[in-house]
């Protein structure tokens, strides 16, 4: 008989069910498209029962894949961070669950940027406000929405939401617990100076367990609306990128990843909570392996910039209209021009992470009549990588030298892109062709939670993805370090 487990991975767009066994082998998914409602002055939400109905049918679904030699053994989450679900006495919800995409609060974080709450805030919890993280959003509500407010008993991350759903027991792990902003980041315990800036108390707010502990059972009706078996153990997991981490084995102070969606976030493992020992532009989160902390730091919006370059620089220059023949022509330009411009800089779109006053807009400096597109695009890859380095950089003043680092999303599946980081930054980049890694990840957790496993060693004997890793090439060191340098230059003088 073949042990299950399955792993429900709840993202903002996507929620999806990967079937893995104890030993590490996926043996099928399922997946459903999640809406979300926007509207006027920022708002980013998405209807609870949607969400609960497509976890429904995920499992509903998976279930109808398991084979009579093939049992279950639990359910496991690894789930979006920094969304908020108000719920009332009975744990229904008050309000849509407003997603960390949210903007409505940003008078608020602005304010508290001026008048020292910020700071005050990323003390204690690790974070600095953001205007859709569910400190921010909580206050709104405190301020804007005195009905819902009221109404509103506790006020649950997605995991914890879906874990009462699921089981009756309403709970949520370190890593999901630490992006409310409302714990103490070394201690994981809610924090009563954090809840009364916004005016609720710690008893609103879940019970944190450990993310390999057990949350409940399924109740009757979900075994009925799904065909799992009765008794069947659901676990805590983690959040998504936490989760991923264990799985590639990103459990080291000398390692990253670098997390490539629309957002670039740079990820590095520290071995204390101290908020004091990591860049004043990084967060800290937990890691879902006890003992280890997460630091991060959102880049920028570098995902969207390889549609906008085919679209600006190669629309004209091939007649097909088909759009990955244009990303076809710029790959293979990009890999057939070696000529480096030292002189030709892209300052970022929407600024610099590293630059607090820079105005709307970017652009190219140093640009000349004989650049061609190739040499563009060049310059805006380029300039995702000098932030990276920046980051880098930041955290080895602090006392974390990062030697290895993984590349994981779209930018990853680039033949040019990742080499170009390995470059600019000389450290190995580690790349993966798998991407289900956070539901992986929380199957770790699972089979830990279930004692398959004694040790995350043991578990990460089975556990593996495929790499591939991209070199740094060092004849190249000199010319970066110095266009690094330029580019620093560039950003400070037009920060105010």
């Amino acid at each position: 008989m073949e042990d299950l487990i399955l792993s429900l991975d709840v993202g903002t767009t996507v929620i999806k069910c990967v079937l893995i066994n104890t030993i590490g082998e996926e043996r099928g998914v399922v997946e459903y498209h999640c809406g979300q409602i926007s509207k006027p002055n920022g708002v980013v939400e998405q209807d609870n029962e949607e969400l609960w109905n497509l976890v429904i049918a995920t499992l509903r679904d998976s279930k109808a894949r398991v084979t009579a030699d093939q049992s279950i053994r639990g359910i496991v989450l690894s789930t979006q961070g920094g969304s908020v679900i108000p719920v009332d006495e009975n744990f229904m919800p008050t309000n849509h669950m407003v997603t960390w995409l949210d903007s409505r609060a940003l008078p608020i974080v602005q304010a508290w940027s001026k008048d020292g709450t910020s700071e005050r805030v990323r003390q204690i919890s690790g974070w600095s406000p953001q205007p859709g993280l569910p400190f921010s959003v909580i206050a709104w509500f405190q301020r804007n929405d005195p009905d819902t407010f009221k109404k509103t008993r506790y006020w649950l991350p997605v995991n914890a939401f879906l874990n009462y759903r699921l089981t009756g027991e309403s709970s949520t792990n370190p890593s999901m617990a630490a992006e409310m902003l409302l714990t103490d980041i070394r201690t994981c315990e809610w924090n009563q100076e954090l809840c009364d800036i916004i005016g609720i108390r710690t008893d609103q707010l879940p019970p944190v367990f450990a993310s390999t502990a057990v949350v409940g059972e399924l109740t009757e009706q979900v075994c009925q609306q799904t065909g799992l078996p009765q008794r069947l153990p659901v676990f805590q997991g983690g959040q998504d990128h936490s989760a991923e981490a264990l799985v590639l084995g990103v459990l080291g102070s000398d390692q990253g990843f670098l997390a490539c969606g629309t957002a670039w976030v740079i990820n590095a493992v520290t071995q204390h909570g101290n908020v004091g020992q990591i860049p004043p532009q990084m967060d800290l989160n937990f890691h879902v392996i006890p003992d280890l902390w997460i630091a991060s730091q959102f880049l920028g919006g570098f995902g969207a910039y390889p549609e906008w370059m085919q679209k600006q620089f190669w629309e004209n220059q091939t007649d097909s209209k088909k759009r990955e023949n244009r990303f076809a022509l710029m790959n293979q330009a990009l890999s057939e021009h070696n000529s480096l411009d030292p002189g030709l800089l892209f300052l970022p779109l929407n600024g610099s992470a590293f630059a607090r006053n820079v105005p709307p807009g970017g652009g190219f400096t140093g640009l000349r009549l004989d650049h061609k597109a190739v040499d563009m695009t060049r310059a805006v890859l380029e300039t995702s990588a000098f932030e990276v380095r920046w980051a880098l950089e930041s955290l080895k003043k602090e006392g974390t030298q990062i030697q290895q680092l993984w590349m994981i999303g779209g930018a990853a599946r680039s033949p040019i892109w990742p080499q170009i980081i390995a470059d600019v930054n000389g450290v190995t980049v580690s790349l993966t062709t798998y991407s289900h890694g956070p539901a992986m990840g929380a199957a770790m957790l699972a089979c830990l939670g279930l004692g398959i496993y004694q040790s995350v060693e043991e578990c990460a004997q089975y556990f593996k993805v495929q790499k591939k890793e991209v070199h740094p090439d060092l004849s190249l060191a000199d010319f970066y370090q110095k266009k690094f340098v330029k580019y620093q230059k560039a950003i400070q003088e037009i920060d105010w």
